[in-house]
């Protein structure tokens, strides 16, 4: 038998160099491979959600690796100011749900999309065309919306039988013939029912300015001016709008065949709920608000009247979710973004448990049969929003104008531009 010689100090040299890169290999990859929880970016997202409605969107997204996202829930009373604030302050989340209404006031504060896999043509074939107007500036992608809501019609069944009313009205022609019907007059001229919670202020009709900006939109009116520009708010010159104006007014004017409302009511939502009102105008949010004072109320659903059939128009309000500027983990917050809004199961999940209209066109395809959904997932299809830079301004702007020209301390079209030059002039 060969005697063992002893290994060259030389081989064995090379022979535990190899073993440590192999060694180094393997925890590296290791390491890399499976990062911790506490290794992955951080993102935060602050919503107006029940966090039951998105954990779902959380728990999928945690289980790629890429990021680990946490949820904070805030009230929907106040939070667009805490977000302001708080972007203001440098202490904002990564993530936040955002109004179709206040992405151009919140331009600055709002990281836009920069994607080599996602672009707005993506976006196009998966959202309908509105979130465009809203969301996307000067062809940049700033957020994508979670669902969208649009105006609809409520009304009583009770109420629409007892008057022989088999179905509810689909253009405003149709819906000024319904009214004698509705509504009670007594001896003295008073309204003791209502035709319909529609034609007074903010302060007795749920959502004035929006049906007026809807009626104006209806009718062809120019709101802002087109393009780039929508600082310059035009309604007040525009005979379209003054109008639309015109005919929202007549309902609450005791002279006109059409009375139907006036300032001594109360809130058109409330009235209706209490079964006070047969007709009310509401976005599918109110849903709740409504079978919250009424869990027994029986309610049809009907698409917003039109002045066309041939061309509908509705109006949107709903929220998407945006990237704030300040985060430091842009690419993976938008990873996310898009994850929660693009993912068909993750949005069907959501849209089961939230019960809101979806955005995604392949969920609105499935739902255009459903008894309760398939007015508004319709009217997304057809819905429009104002694109101004402060809504919430122009919303006052507007409320208060109603409330001259309802008082009688001015005309309509004076009321409109003294309203158009406040907006413009952010006085």
């Amino acid at each position: 038998m060969q005697p063992k010689l002893p290994m060259p100090q030389n081989r064995l040299i090379l022979i535990g160099a190899i073993a440590l890169v192999v060694i180094g290999l393997f925890v590296a990859f290791s390491f890399f491979s499976n990062p911790s929880k506490n290794e992955l970016p951080q993102l935060t997202v602050w919503g107006t959600d029940s966090a039951e409605f998105f954990s779902p969107i959380i728990t999928g997204y945690n289980s790629k690796g890429i990021a680990n996202v946490t949820y904070r829930q805030f009230s929907e009373v106040g939070f667009e100011d805490s977000v302001r604030d708080a972007l203001a302050a440098g202490e904002g989340p990564d993530i936040f749900f955002i109004s179709n209404r206040d992405v151009r006031n919140l331009e600055a504060s709002i990281s836009p999309l920069v994607s080599q896999t996602f672009n707005i043509g993506n976006a196009r074939a998966l959202f309908p065309t509105v979130f465009e107007t809203d969301m996307v500036l000067n062809g940049v992608i700033y957020s994508l919306p979670l669902y969208i809501d649009t105006l609809a019609m409520v009304y009583n069944v009770g109420m629409f039988d007892g008057a022989s009313i088999a179905n509810p009205p689909k253009t405003w022609e149709e819906f000024q013939g319904v009214i004698p019907k509705l509504r009670i007059i007594n001896e003295k001229g008073q309204i003791t029912r209502p035709g319909a919670g529609i034609g007074g202020s903010a302060t007795t009709v749920e959502h004035a300015a929006d049906l007026n900006f809807l009626l104006m939109l209806q009718n062809g009116a120019e709101l802002s001016k087109s393009g780039a520009d929508f600082n310059t708010v035009t309604f007040g010159d525009s005979q379209k709008a003054q109008d639309a104006v015109k005919f929202y007014l007549q309902f609450s004017d005791p002279v006109s065949e059409y009375y139907s409302w006036n300032e001594t009511r109360k809130n058109s939502l409330d009235e209706f709920a209490a079964e006070e009102s047969p007709i009310a105008f509401a976005y599918q949010s109110d849903f709740a608000r409504l079978k919250a004072k009424n869990q027994f109320i029986n309610f049809g659903v009907s698409s917003m009247p039109q002045v066309s059939l041939q061309q509908s128009v509705n109006y949107a309000k709903y929220k998407g979710l945006a990237v704030a500027k300040q985060s430091k983990n842009q690419l993976a917050a938008w990873d996310f973004v898009i994850f929660a809004t693009t993912d068909n199961q993750t949005t069907g999940d959501y849209f089961l448990r939230s019960l809101r209209p979806p955005a995604l066109r392949s969920l609105i395809s499935l739902n255009t049969n459903d008894p309760e959904y398939s007015v508004f997932v319709n009217q997304a299809l057809s819905a429009k929003s104002w694109a101004v830079k402060d809504y919430s301004r122009a919303e006052d702007s507007f409320e208060e104008a109603l409330v001259k020209i309802i008082s009688g301390r001015t005309s309509i079209s004076q009321a409109l531009k003294e309203a158009q030059n406040r907006i413009n002039t952010n006085k």
